[in-house]
């Protein structure tokens, strides 16, 4: 039984850096290049911006870490990083029982500070291979008993603030023609913590959680687990350092992440990665990213990246990017950039962009740019760039370069098209027309959209006593600069005409085309020509109100050529 200190890799490459009062960040960036690889540390942890002489000749990356930072730190190592961890105090194990065989092994020991000698309590206590692991009680005594051991124990005691300390233990001696090998090894362990989210912190168990804290970025492998709860499965309290290809949760459980499926009656949470297939009957928590199919009862949570296609009852969550579909029966939300499809009864939320198809029962809301296709019932929004179609109630973006369909139109800027009863754009077309025609006394229009494209809302009455009618109606249009001063205006109408009774169907469509004269900014004069198809079945004129073009015998239909005379506001 002995203690040992692994080199890593990366801790072992050779540096040469010489540096005269410079910022310890700026030294360990130095160190990062030279060593092609990146240190992962909690910023808290270091005096980031004092200033340090350092000179490091034929000294190796972990002996220039020791001569920068002194004894209170601990170093690990991942392929591509290295883990600086804030440890001042060292521990030790004390072993008190030891004995067993390849088939099982029995350990009980005491773990304590090294200076004080007074008991450490939950402290992590793992046999990295075997995936098997304890915590010690509050007098620091532990148990530990091993099956099927393959090689030589390695015993890991891990305690957050303390220095990690190993011992080995050799059962009796049998020769394998196949020893296990080692399937852990750490991570830079930089992801969203889960056990921070309100499913986490409610779920996850204290135990689990101290694993995490103790152990950081160590990840093992397994080929399965079966777990009846939290913590009561095949791997116990370790269950968060280890990632499966097989995962089965009897209600649900903490897991490192999973390389193949996942199915928890209630519940699945992963700390990192999950790829191919996840059910959870209540809910998904994915702590790094996800590729696959996803399913819930209610609620899925990646808080990374997904690929792929993720369904819930409930509601979807991503924190990153989402590539493919995400279908919610209340609503979806991503915080960062959609390239697919959300669908929702509810409502669908971004933060950032979307690229594909957005449908909401709702509304649907991006805050960042939108190209494609976004469907809501109640309301969509797009906080920047919208480019593609946006069909709802209420369509909002600040600046549209496609099509706004919905009874309201809000846009700052368009080069697109907006079709609503108001379209109201700020950097936009609006007038208020006043005219008369040879059918209608007095007419009022108010356009809006832009100059190459906008829609009218038309009144329309009759002022003579004798002769009332009452017309209501919308029509499209657009705006043909002729010079500084004079512009012409294609519009297509169409009005109900009110004549005494509204059982009747009299529909009044024009094709007009205005020329203007501009007297100034805010005043056009306007006058031209139109052509009038008429569709009626009123064939009853009542008193008081006028009668306009009686169909005539087995034809409904009436057409004529027409004029229009009036000024333009604003």
């Amino acid at each position: 039984m002995s203690n040992s200190e692994t080199h890593a890799q990366n801790l072992g490459k050779t540096v040469a850096i010489q540096v005269k009062r410079q910022k310890l960040k700026a030294v360990l960036s130095l160190l990062e290049e030279q060593g092609k690889f990146k240190f992962s540390y909690n910023s808290n942890i270091l005096p980031l911006d004092s200033l340090v002489d350092f000179d490091s000749k034929n000294l190796n990356v972990k002996e220039s870490l020791n001569l920068l930072l002194g004894n209170p730190y601990e170093y690990r190592e991942t392929p591509n990083f290295v883990i600086i961890r804030y440890a001042p105090f060292e521990m030790t194990m004390l072993v008190q029982e030891s004995n067993g065989s390849q088939e099982q092994y029995f350990i009980r020991g005491k773990i304590v500070d090294k200076q004080t000698g007074k008991p450490i309590a939950d402290a992590s206590v793992y046999e990295k291979n075997l995936l098997q692991s304890t915590l010690s009680d509050k007098d620091g005594l532990f148990s530990l008993k091993l099956k099927n051991i393959h090689a030589t124990i390695t015993l890991t005691v891990s305690k957050e603030g303390y220095k990690d300390h190993s011992s080995y233990f050799l059962p009796e001696v049998v020769i394998f023609k196949n020893p296990k090998k080692s399937n852990g090894s750490y991570t830079d362990d930089e992801l969203p913590k889960v056990e921070n989210t309100f499913l986490g912190r409610t779920f996850i168990t204290r135990k689990q959680r101290t694993q995490t804290r103790n152990i950081g970025g160590f990840i093992a492998n397994a080929p399965a687990q079966i777990s009846l709860g939290p913590g009561l499965g095949t791997h116990g309290s370790l269950s968060g350092q280890v990632v499966n290809k097989f995962s089965i949760n009897v209600t649900g459980d903490f897991n490192a992440g999973t390389e193949g499926i996942e199915i928890g009656l209630l519940f699945n949470i992963d700390k990192r990665d999950v790829r191919y297939f996840q059910f959870g009957g209540a809910f998904n928590l994915v702590g790094g990213s996800f590729t696959g199919l996803q399913i819930s009862g209610f609620h899925n949570h990646v808080l990374q990246n997904l690929k792929g296609l993720q369904v819930s009852l409930g509601y979807n969550q991503v924190l990153g990017n989402l590539n493919g579909w995400q279908i919610g029966g209340l609503f979806n939300q991503v915080y960062s950039d959609v390239k697919g499809i959300q669908v929702s009864v509810g409502y669908n939320q971004n933060k950032q962009s979307v690229q594909g198809l957005q449908i909401g029962g709702l509304f649907n809301q991006v805050k960042g740019n939108f190209s494609g296709l976004q469907i809501g019932t109640g309301y969509n929004r797009t906080n920047q760039q919208f480019n593609g179609v946006q069909v709802g109630a209420i369509n909002s973006a600040r600046k549209v370069k496609g099509l706004q369909l919905g009874f309201v139109n809000f846009a700052d800027t368009s080069s697109g098209y907006s079709v609503g009863l108001f379209n109201i754009i700020r950097k936009g077309y609006h007038k208020l027309s006043i005219s008369s025609n040879e059918s209608i006394d007095l007419n009022a229009a108010l356009k809006t959209g832009t100059s190459k494209f906008y829609t009218q809302l038309l009144y329309g009455q009759n002022v003579r006593a004798h002769k009332k009618l009452i017309a209501i109606g919308f029509g499209l249009g657009k705006e043909i600069e002729l010079g500084k001063l004079f512009s012409l205006n294609p519009e297509l109408s169409t009005r109900y005409v009110y004549q005494g009774d509204w059982q009747y169907t009299n529909l009044l469509n024009r094709a007009d085309i205005n020329f203007n004269y501009h007297i100034n900014s805010w005043l056009t004069i306007n006058a031209g020509p139109a052509f009038n198809v008429y569709y009626t079945k009123q064939n009853v004129q009542f008193e008081g109100y006028e009668l306009l073009k009686l169909p005539q015998a087995g034809n409904k239909l009436r057409s004529w050529a027409g004029w229009n005379l009036g000024i333009t506001l604003f």
